[in-house]
């Protein structure tokens, strides 16, 4: 098993929808946390041309958005973002998040 520490940055999702215009999302990976949170983590190219990972920040406070329901999850990412596959990592990822 590959247990590394992985720098996540959460952005607000109107970033990330920006990103996503500009054609800056290069891939789409769901990690499971525990047992009922599952967190999608964009690889995406800056605005120094660098590929970092990110993810949705919520709004009100600096806590990284997560979904209990890994179907809903999948579907919303295919209607905000049209994500058509993306990696699935079940387990064996230590996410540090920073804003």
């Amino acid at each position: 098993m590959n247990n590394h520490k992985m720098q996540v940055f959460l952005i607000l999702l109107k970033q990330l929808k920006a990103i996503q215009q500009e054609g800056g999302i290069k891939t789409v990976v769901i990690y499971r946390l525990d047992q009922k949170r599952w967190m999608p983590v964009f690889n995406v190219i800056g605005q120094d041309g660098e590929e970092m990972a990110c993810s949705i920040r919520l709004q009100s406070s600096q806590r990284a958005r997560t979904w209990v329901d890994l179907t809903r999850l999948a579907a919303w990412l295919r209607s905000e973002f049209a994500v058509e596959h993306c990696e699935l990592v079940l387990s064996g990822t230590d996410i540090g998040n920073s804003t």
